[in-house]
């Protein structure tokens, strides 16, 4: 899920076009990110965003990345990472 300025809440092979739209621009913005088997969730301040399915699971490491173009901050705050059952299918 990218965080970048401009491209706020979008992933690779869907439509971005909704989580754009439901961004607030200077405020705090909520994502909540949903992963089981192949299928990605992600709700943007409340409301259903997007979903993309073919995900390749991969193992190792998470990472936070902040790009802002011009330089500038990006904060997080609040972050929960809860692991689901993994026999979903």
């Amino acid at each position: 899920m990218n965080l970048k300025q401009g491209q706020e809440g979008s992933v690779d092979g869907a439509d971005k076009a909704k989580a754009a739209s439901l961004f607030k621009k200077g405020e705090w913005n909520h994502f909540k990110l949903t992963v089981k088997g192949q299928t990605a969730d992600l709700e943007f301040n409340g409301q259903k965003a997007l979903s993309r399915d073919g995900i390749e699971p991969a193992k190792g490491h998470l990472c936070l990345q902040a790009e802002v173009p011009g330089g500038g901050q990006l904060l997080f705050k609040n972050i929960t990472i809860v692991e689901l059952d993994a026999k979903v299918k």
